[in-house]
């Protein structure tokens, strides 16, 4: 009777949630304190905004953290970062594993449904999840060392190591805060930089499970056996690629003689493969966002709404999600009542999830837009309120998609539209999971059913 109810209490999505706030709200502790600022304390506004903004891998801040907080402050955010991007529950799995006690069900369920693994694996894949991410991490930090110390990029070995470990860790996981005050703004012609940190965005939002399969298909490759992949792992990998190379395109394209107009050919196709990746789902910039024409500002608000792989530390509606709703389309198109990928049938039910975390995320997305436009556009004139209309949507969105650009207005957010986002960045990176969770654990076999009634469409 204690279990049953211990269970519908604590349900895999509540655990999901409390795991999160609650490191939100001891986040929010630590940086309001008065040795992590430099100067005047942070406020508990803008100090749980950057907490959740933190926890959330986002990187959205009214403040300038290289200038604001000293080391220990910066140490918080970097430690925030790490735990949510691999997420409290691998943490949590990992420390049970250490002491070989057995998950709790509701934990299992949680990591079952976020990593899309069956009980039996959990525990190998946690441990590759851990191992691999801190060794990706490390080799990026490496390189980064490597390159600044031979630049002199900074004053000492000590400055060098730590903007190196802080840039690895937050590129990977996503969590597109940096320790200089223009973004990656200074390193807009320096490839190697650009390469190094959108090759751990990459890394990073590929997907843990996505990138285990794709290590177990390239060692059974050269040994000579036949390792057939999930159609997860071809649509996710496909999807990407996709996008990348169309949105490279579509960016150089737009901004070839606008925000490009001082770059060679080989700099601005530089720039355009990298904002066609840190839109999906980390917010580092090389270049002003007012800068960008209204197209590119459109396009890059499809990538962040889309964002980066099941399972990884990417937020948004996840290219999986998108893929196969457009595979769906196209079948559809096309007169077929079933979709068939890769010699493999998808289930309806899977497309139905899919369907209901977009229409699920668009909702907050819209919702929580039309409350700022009531509350940052107040007194204001209609043409002012007007010109409010994108940057509000641009950073809902960002917010949404934990992506962190912003057409500089995080900074002109009052109090209440500051909590408004750290609503919606909370949703946005546990949202996903817990609607195709509650979808899951809902799903009932129905004994009867109705006469149909079709309606229109269309």
């Amino acid at each position: 009777m204690f279990k049953k109810i211990f269970r519908q209490i604590f349900t895999p999505t509540r655990m999901i949630a409390t795991s999160f706030a609650l490191l939100i709200v001891l986040g929010t502790f630590l940086l309001a304190l008065p040795f992590s600022a430099n100067g005047e304390r942070l406020n508990l506004i803008d100090a749980l905004f950057i907490a959740t903004s933190a926890v959330c891998v986002t990187g959205l801040s009214p403040i300038d953290i290289s200038l604001k907080f000293n080391f220990f402050g910066q140490f918080v955010v970097l430690i925030l970062m790490q735990l949510g991007g691999l997420g409290l529950m691998t943490f949590t799995s990992t420390l049970y594993f250490w002491f070989g006690q057995r998950l709790p069900i509701t934990e299992r369920l949680a990591i079952q449904e976020t990593l899309q693994t069956t009980p039996k694996q959990i525990k190998q894949l946690i441990l590759y999840i851990l191992g691999f991410t801190f060794s990706i991490e490390a080799i990026g930090a490496i390189l980064l060392f490597i390159y600044w110390t031979i630049k002199g990029q900074f004053e000492s070995i000590w400055q060098t190591l730590w903007f190196s470990i802080f840039h690895a860790v937050s590129a990977f996981t996503h969590g597109s805060f940096a320790l200089f005050s223009d973004s990656l703004i200074r390193f807009q012609k320096d490839f190697f930089v650009q390469f190094v940190i959108t090759s751990l965005i990459i890394t990073g939002g590929l997907g843990f499970l996505v990138v285990y399969e794709l290590k177990n298909w390239f060692q059974l490759k050269i040994g000579g056996k036949r390792f057939r992949l999930s159609v997860q792992t071809r649509l996710t990998v496909l999807t990407t690629l996709g996008i990348i190379v169309f949105g490279t395109l579509l960016i150089f394209i737009s901004e070839r003689n606008l925000a490009f107009a001082n770059f060679s050919s080989f700099e601005g196709l530089m720039n355009s493969y990298f904002f066609s990746i840190v839109p999906r789902t980390s917010g580092f910039n090389t270049i002003q966002m007012t800068d960008f024409s209204g197209s590119s500002v459109f396009l890059l608000m499809i990538l962040m709404f889309i964002g980066g792989s099941s399972g990884s530390a990417a937020g948004g509606i996840k290219v999986g999600t998108f893929g196969l709703l457009l595979a769906y389309t196209l079948a559809r198109f096309r007169g077929e009542t079933k979709l068939n990928i890769w010699n493999r049938t998808i289930p309806q039910q899977t497309i139905d999830k899919a369907t209901a975390v977009v229409v699920a995320s668009a909702t907050v997305i819209l919702l929580a837009t039309a409350i700022l436009m009531f509350t940052e556009t107040n007194g204001l004139s209609a043409t002012e309120s007007q010109n409010r209309f994108v940057p509000i949507l641009f950073e809902t969105i960002s917010a949404f998609g934990t992506v962190g650009l912003s057409l500089n207005f995080t900074d002109k957010l009052s109090d209440f539209g500051k909590l408004i986002l750290v609503l919606v960045m909370f949703i946005g990176r546990i949202g996903a999971i817990s609607v195709a969770i509650a979808i899951s654990l809902r799903e009932k076999k129905t004994t009867f059913s109705y006469s149909e009634e079709n309606i229109m469409i269309g």
